[in-house]
């Protein structure tokens, strides 16, 4: 009898001993900056053919202003409205935007500090309330039918030495990401 209560012991020990390192054990777990890399930065928008319109605001540092440009679908042709609505040949050129638009990638997170949107240009060229002029992006809005917003982002300086690189942003977010982005 004695022999069998070391040997539930010893089994009972060993199994004790499994379980602890099991839940111990050092698991591989990604950060929180890397969990989206690789994923589109708009994945409910994935035909350029659902663009109704296309806004890409530049801002001018000499001046302080922000310069929007806006061509849009009105009664089944493309226009542009700051110019009384005059036909715009730009099916071809939006949807190549659009593409491009859709094609992009969150890559590296570069930040995740709003100090740093100066520093990477991608400060909201509409935001008025901010006292810098310098450091401000381009934002590129694309709409579908109805107004739906299908894409909102701010696309900033381009790496050193590596010009197809650029820092950007979405523009409601304050992450800064690294992505290829081949139209500017």
């Amino acid at each position: 009898m004695n022999e069998g209560r070391k040997t539930a012991a010893a089994i009972g020990v060993a199994l004790v001993t499994t379980l602890l390192a099991w839940v111990t054990v050092p698991r591989s777990s990604t950060p929180g900056a890397f969990e989206d890399r690789g994923t589109a930065f708009f994945p409910g928008f994935n035909d350029p053919t659902m663009a109704q319109s296309l806004e890409v605001i530049d801002f001018d540092e000499e001046t302080a202003t922000a310069h929007p440009f806006k061509v849009q679908v009105q009664n089944g042709l493309w226009s542009i409205p700051s110019h009384y609505n005059y036909p715009a040949d730009a099916e071809q050129q939006l949807s190549q935007i659009s593409a491009a638009i859709i094609a992009l990638k969150k890559d590296v997170v570069a930040a995740d500090n709003v100090s740093e949107q100066e520093r990477t240009r991608t400060l909201d060229p509409l935001d008025e309330t901010l006292p810098a002029i310098r450091g401000r992006g381009t934002r590129v809005i694309i709409k579908g039918s109805n107004d739906r917003l299908l894409a909102d982002i701010i696309i900033g300086k381009a790496l050193e030495g590596r010009p197809a690189f650029r820092y950007v942003r979405l523009s409601d977010q304050r992450r800064i990401y690294v992505a290829v982005v081949p139209i500017f």
